[in-house]
């Protein structure tokens, strides 16, 4: 006979218990309400290959104080023959992560700007990102990518996201060597956040919210954090 531990049973105490119930019962309320709401525009229409694309920002490096707040200007330019609706209808917007300077995953979803007009296959389109520096002092990488909201980055099908140094605070002697990923020319990096519980603990805050800033359907939403809970709770046994 396998014997269950006992510690599994904290997640059946009383405030677990009280989260999870106040999730469902959003839910609960979320579905009622939205029972005879129009649907939303659907999303994933895309075929793989309308995700080639290139990025090109009006910086090729940044200097910025902790937590200092800067817009990016970007060119996107759509090498598909497919055209991408503005964000109303497709759902697309162009945001950024933050990343050491080998590609570890430090600040996931930092800013996110709507696509506001059409781009048409084959041409050009602009955006302005609004970012926020970590808060420590260092050597990162600014990543941007675009991103099909609640499908997936375009990053992680055919072109690489756009990848710019950055220094936050004064630079140290030991934050002088450069980026092993800049050298190496555009890579497609491997977000990890590590398999301690501080880092799992820290990578389901930021997705929650991540899930917050998006543009998903109210139901998924929910449904989202409430699987995010569950999460938060098994990482605690």
């Amino acid at each position: 006979m396998t014997m269950i531990s006992a510690e599994y049973s904290r997640f059946m105490t009383e405030a677990p218990l009280a989260e999870v119930s106040a999730d469902l019962e959003a839910a609960i309320a979320w579905a009622e309400q939205a029972a005879s709401a129009p649907l939303s525009p659907a999303r994933g229409a895309y075929g793989s290959s309308a995700y080639h694309n290139e990025i090109v920002a009006s910086v090729s490096e940044l200097a910025l104080a902790p937590g200092e707040t800067a817009n990016i200007d970007l060119e996107l330019r759509n090498r598909s023959s497919a055209d991408w609706g503005s964000f109303e209808s497709s759902g697309i917007a162009i945001g950024n992560h933050w990343l050491s300077p080998n590609g570890e995953m430090l600040v996931w979803s930092d800013g996110r700007a709507p696509l506001t007009e059409p781009i048409a296959g084959g041409s050009c389109g602009r955006a302005t990102l609004k970012i926020t520096a970590p808060a420590t002092n260092g050597r990162y990488l600014l990543e941007v990518d675009l991103i099909e909201e609640g499908v997936r980055w375009f990053g992680e099908k055919t072109s690489p996201p756009l990848h710019i140094p950055v220094v936050v605070g004064e630079q140290s002697a030991c934050d002088a060597r450069p980026s092993k990923l800049l050298a190496a020319g555009p890579v497609r990096l491997k977000r990890e956040y590590g398999a301690s519980p501080v880092r799992l603990d820290a990578a389901i805050r930021d997705l929650r919210a991540d899930i917050r800033a998006s543009s998903l359907p109210g139901w998924r939403k929910i449904t989202a954090k409430f699987a995010l809970s569950l999460a938060k709770r098994a990482l605690r046994l």
